[in-house]
């Protein structure tokens, strides 16, 4: 693809994985919550981004490599008979055990964790990883992706890390992530114009946070991170 001005145009597909839950069958908070699977809701859902999407033309597909990435990207690869490329480095922001004792409210620590950065230097949930390192892997990684050999590639991450790249996007602080609710198996559009030597000399959004089933959907009152700190919050 070529843009207007002759620039080399690169597409990315930036789809969520679908619904999981952090509950296990007990009702309980499942011990590890970068093993968690898709719910029955969440298959569906991976169903719909497959159906939806069967008439694109994708020349790789890729994921973080955490399962729930995987279960969501499954139909897609093996539709068009591609090779799951798998990137760690885009795995969701890391959440740590040690309570933030700045902000006490855990819930709304989690709730609305991007728009109460005051510095890169914060940590997600206490402990976690520092949103300076969040934002460097991430976007170091995707510079390294699109400085490769391909046109239009979909890619199946998490909510964070979209918010993330959505604001870098935008030319925005880490901050700006806030301003970008990510559904469960939403997709994003996003172009890129490079220039000879594989610069970075545009970055477009053209669609941005399409649910699966748009036409059925009636938007959660809550954001992504609220219904997280919902569902958790009696355990906290």
């Amino acid at each position: 693809m070529k843009s207007f001005d002759g620039l080399k145009r690169k597409r990315i597909f930036l789809f969520r994985h679908g619904e999981v839950s952090y509950l296990n069958k007990e009702n309980q908070p499942v011990k590890h919550p970068t093993e968690v699977s898709l719910t029955k809701k969440g298959l569906k859902e991976a169903k719909l981004i497959d159906t939806n999407t069967k008439n694109f033309i994708f020349d790789r597909i890729g994921c973080s490599g955490l399962l729930r990435t995987k279960q969501t990207a499954e139909l897609l690869h093996k539709r068009r008979n591609l090779k799951l490329l798998i990137y760690p480095e885009l795995e969701e922001i890391k959440g740590g055990t040690e309570k933030n004792t700045k902000k006490p409210d855990i819930a709304k620590d989690i709730a609305y964790h991007f728009e109460n950065i005051t510095s890169e230097e914060d940590k997600f949930f206490g402990s976690g990883e520092k949103y300076l390192t969040v934002k460097k892997r991430v976007i170091s990684k995707l510079e390294s992706i699109l400085k490769e050999e391909w046109s239009s590639m979909a890619l199946i991450l998490h909510g964070g890390v979209n918010s993330v790249i959505l604001s870098w996007m935008s030319d925005m602080p880490i901050t700006g992530a806030a301003k970008f609710d990510q559904v469960p198996g939403c997709m994003n559009i996003l172009d890129f114009d490079l220039d000879s030597t594989n610069k970075i000399r545009r970055k477009l959004i053209r669609v941005v946070n399409i649910p699966p089933d748009i036409y059925n959907s009636n938007l959660n009152n809550f954001t992504n991170w609220e219904g997280v700190a919902k569902e958790i919050q009696q355990f906290l």
